[in-house]
């Protein structure tokens, strides 16, 4: 039986000209299963009611917005390790005297052990990022409400806005660095280093959140 707020929804947007087509690809990006579109958009009697409630909200359970959770754990792990290693290997094949001549060397404290770790957390982490990628992403394929899920959105912009934080972080060092003539000639190296990942990342979910955008009904 078809769902009589469907049914009242479809004859709405009917009443607007809005066309079969376009009604069946909303209501599918929405949440709503094609099956149950495709029928309700099977021509109805003079009786429909005309009154429009509002379109139902996808819900899904705890369990996909958990995977969100791991998702974004997992990314931020290996980002940061990935980083640190690229950090790591600037400071020990690039030379860099006036680091020596002012005591001062960046990240310092990272050590053999220290790259061991990080080593270790992409070998663990990557691969549990990559399975949830997929898996999460054929879900939205499936279901393309699973894009409005608010564990979801709130875990994107929240890595937005702490990596932008970060890289604006990093700018600002560089130049007051520049400023103060302290910089070195590992100094552009670890900029990019740092701008690349975490730009990269924020590309990305900038452009999921267009894709968030267009499935709004």
């Amino acid at each position: 039986m078809v769902n009589p707020n469907l049914t009242t929804y479809i004859t709405k947007l009917r009443s607007m000209n809005v066309s079969d087509e376009t009604i069946k690809e909303q209501l599918v990006k929405n949440g709503w299963q094609i099956a149950e579109v495709q029928e309700a958009l099977l021509p109805t009697s003079p009786s429909t009611p005309t009154i429009l409630p509002p379109p139902p909200v996808p819900r899904f359970n705890m369990w996909i917005s958990f995977q969100y959770v791991l998702l974004f754990i997992t990314l931020w792990i290996w980002s940061i390790a990935m980083g640190s290693i690229w950090n790591y290997a600037i400071d020990k094949h690039i030379p860099d005297n006036l680091a020596k001549s002012l005591s001062y060397d960046y990240m310092s404290v990272i050590n053999s052990t220290f790259l061991q770790g990080y080593l270790a957390a992409i070998v663990v982490a990557y691969p549990f990022f990559i399975g949830l990628f997929i898996s999460l992403d054929k879900q939205v394929e499936i279901n393309p409400g699973v894009r409005n899920i608010k564990t979801r959105k709130i875990l994107m912009y929240f890595t937005i806005v702490v990596n932008f934080l970060y890289m604006i972080t990093m700018l600002i060092t560089t130049v007051f660095g520049f400023l103060g003539a302290t910089t070195s000639t590992r100094t552009i190296p670890h900029l990019l280093v740092n701008l690349l990942i975490p730009g990269s990342i924020c590309m990305f979910l900038l452009q999921e959140v267009r894709e968030d955008r267009k499935t709004t009904v």
